[in-house]
């Protein structure tokens, strides 16, 4: 079986040897029958007392031979808990995870007093996370900040250890200070082969702020698949939102809703008795939109009364005007042109599908109350947003939507 070595021997004529690993003892016969012969050889072997602990050696190095054995060692980076830093430690033994440490590794005994020992460490954090200091408290030794060859970066840094013996007496420890490592970071990853699979990857760093809402958003162009999908499955579009929604629509921002903490995501279901307060609306600037564009915003619903005979669509539930993107909350710069009005589907109707509208305004519109019409109860029946839209000259830019039924409705 033909595998990466897991120990390298390096000559000073460059020669590099490689060797194989197979699950028999003739490996080691092998090489004491090459080294008996004369002939340079290694030998790499996994204890039969723990099966993680592995032995190297070499036979016949030709004198003056520089002979270097490679080991990398992978630990993981803990957490500092006093100093709220990255902590690394090489310890100064490692016991075997399976088994006993064999008797007859005993190479404390036996090695050259003239061989000394060199640890360099190199750290590489990502660009917005500088690195201020590193500490290096179990040994003196020397730091570089923002330095790991000869280019200078602040998210760079590295220490040497040297000592003029081959073994440490104690634990080697660095601690490395992050600036803005603590920031909560995601990592959105589509699968290569699945359509619209994702897995989703965060670091949970320490100390994060675990009381705080994160909101982890989708690309655009997946939230513009998402959307079409979402759409055709609950017979929007086609379906009874066609005249508002055309076919192939793509919106240019992510329309995000939530009411108290809890988001629209494209066919939420929401209980009416969570719709009773006006939602938060955040979107973000169109790359192509002017600075200053304004944009209008409707909540409708094509389904009133009932999803069974929406003789009353489109109700008007709420409509903005004037508002600019805004991560937190856009409808605090728009003003009012129809009141919040609530979802309000009986308990004997199904769920109603509730439509998000943002359309994108023209240079210097204004509209009022009036253009939109009445705010009393049967006034708000039968609106026409595709009219309106078309009338002040409203380009359809975002769209979200949610099922919604009223406290005590029943499947």
């Amino acid at each position: 079986m033909q595998a990466q070595p897991l120990s390298r021997t390096s000559l000073h004529e460059q020669l590099l040897m490689f060797g194989y690993m197979a699950l028999s003892r003739r490996n080691s016969k092998h090489v004491v029958d090459c080294v008996n012969k004369g002939v340079s050889a290694s030998l790499l072997e996994q204890s039969l007392e723990a099966s993680d602990v592995f032995v190297t050696s070499r036979g016949n190095a030709r004198a003056g031979t520089k002979v270097i054995f490679e080991v990398i060692y992978t630990g993981e980076l803990r957490h500092d808990a006093e100093s709220n830093d990255i902590r690394y430690t090489i310890p100064s033994s490692i016991p075997p995870r399976y088994g006993m440490t064999p008797d007859d590794i005993g190479i404390f005994s036996t090695l050259n007093k003239a061989i000394a020992i060199r640890v360099a460490v190199v750290f590489q954090s990502r660009n917005e996370c500088l690195i201020p200091q590193i500490q290096t408290p179990s040994n003196p030794n020397s730091v570089n900040l923002g330095r790991t060859s000869t280019a200078y970066k602040a998210n760079r840094g590295s220490t040497t250890l040297s000592l003029d013996v081959a073994t440490l007496n104690r634990d080697f420890i660095v601690i490395e200070n992050i600036k803005n490592g603590d920031i909560l970071k995601v990592l959105l990853e589509a699968h290569a082969t699945i359509a619209n699979q994702r897995a989703l990857m965060t670091t949970l760093v320490p100390r994060f702020d675990a009381t705080s809402t994160y909101i982890f958003t989708m690309s655009l162009e997946d939230h513009q698949e998402a959307l079409a999908a979402s759409l055709a499955k609950a017979n929007l579009v086609p379906g009874s939102a066609a005249g508002l929604i055309s076919e192939g629509f793509r919106p240019t921002t992510k329309l995000d809703i939530s009411f108290g903490g809890k988001r629209v995501e494209l066919g939420t279901f929401f209980r009416s008795g969570e719709c009773k307060q006006a939602p938060i609306i955040a979107f973000a600037a169109e790359t192509d939109a002017p600075e200053n564009t304004s944009y209008s915003f409707i909540l409708t619903d094509p389904d009133a009364p009932t999803p069974d005979d929406p003789k009353f669509a489109f109700w008007r539930h709420w409509v903005l005007s004037g508002l600019r993107p805004h991560g937190i909350d856009a409808a605090a710069t728009s003003s009012e042109l129809t009141a919040y009005l609530g979802p309000g589907p009986k308990d004997d109707s199904k769920p109603h599908r509730y439509l998000f509208l943002l359309y994108r305004e023209p240079e210097r519109l204004s509209l009022s109350k009036e253009d939109v019409g009445g705010e009393e109860f049967v006034q708000r029946r039968s609106f026409k947003p595709a009219e309106f839209a078309e009338r002040y000259g409203l380009r359809l830019v975002g769209v979200n939507w949610m099922y919604c039924a009223g406290d005590g409705w029943k499947e």
